[in-house]
């Protein structure tokens, strides 16, 4: 599996950033709920939100958590991408509102154009 955000026409493209919550991180909320052990972290984050038919999404939107045995520094899965390219994860897949996912991060920017044309570009803003 190759971790690519995707929908079904892909009319926009573009990036996210985020930064963790400082104590209700995507790592700590799955230990909370006994999903994940001490010794596991969330390494990558899939979010998908699906069909929406009205003015306002209010359905819960989909969460999948990938979670690798860490030594705490990530060293072991910088090691198992630099000799395999590939890394081996467990898959916990969620639903949550919306407010739940965004409260596990500070800060949340995304990013879309058109096809992702704009993408990285500079803009000459008027």
């Amino acid at each position: 599996m190759i971790l690519k955000a995707g929908t079904q026409y892909g009319d926009n493209k573009g990036s996210a950033v985020a930064d963790n919550h400082d104590k209700n991180d995507p790592t700590n909320f799955l230990r909370e709920q006994k999903l994940a052990d001490e010794n596991e972290v969330v390494v990558a984050v899939d979010f998908f939100s699906g069909e929406v038919h009205q003015l306002e999404q209010n359905s819960d939107v989909h969460v999948t958590f990938y979670v690798a045995k860490s030594r705490g520094d990530f060293g072991n899965i910088k090691e198992e991408l630099n000799q395999t390219n590939t890394v081996r994860v467990r898959e916990l897949r969620l639903d949550m509102s919306l407010q739940q996912f965004f409260g596990l991060f500070k800060r949340f920017s995304v990013t879309l154009s058109s096809s992702g044309l704009l993408e990285g570009k500079e803009l000459t803003v008027e």
